[in-house]
């Protein structure tokens, strides 16, 4: 299981193995609550660990926008980084996919370059 805890608020995104095939994406935190699962058969589970991996990897700011999401696109994770170390991810979350009830949640996790490393250090390992 990988969290990713705001430094800012209460927020956190929670990335844990669900079932068979199946990630379990999770966004908690004031005002937001939602989780999707993921499949990830295709091979996207190995992306998003090298994602985290290479973050974790950085030991210092960098420059654009680095992104992962799942081949259906329920679950997207990109990050950015300041001058200053401070690490913004954007989360998309999409449930119900082409239902007419389909739902999409937005959110930011403020986090610092010094915490990913710890964060994710041995992601690629599974």
């Amino acid at each position: 299981m990988i969290n990713i805890r705001s430094c800012s608020s209460n927020r956190e995104l929670r990335i844990s193995c669900a079932s068979g095939s199946y990630l379990l994406a999770e966004l908690v935190g004031f005002p937001v609550s939602a989780k999707v699962e993921v499949w990830v058969e295709t091979g996207d589970a190995p992306g998003l660990q090298a994602f985290l991996a290479d973050l974790g990897k950085q030991d210092g700011p960098w420059r654009g926008t680095r992104e992962w999401q799942s081949i259906e696109g329920d679950f997207k994770l990109s990050a950015t980084c300041t001058a200053l170390g401070n690490v913004v991810f954007n989360v998309e979350l999409h449930g119900l996919q082409g239902a007419t009830e389909e739902w999409t949640v937005t959110a930011g996790i403020d986090c610092e370059l010094g915490q990913l490393e710890r964060l994710f250090h041995g992601s690629g390992s599974g």
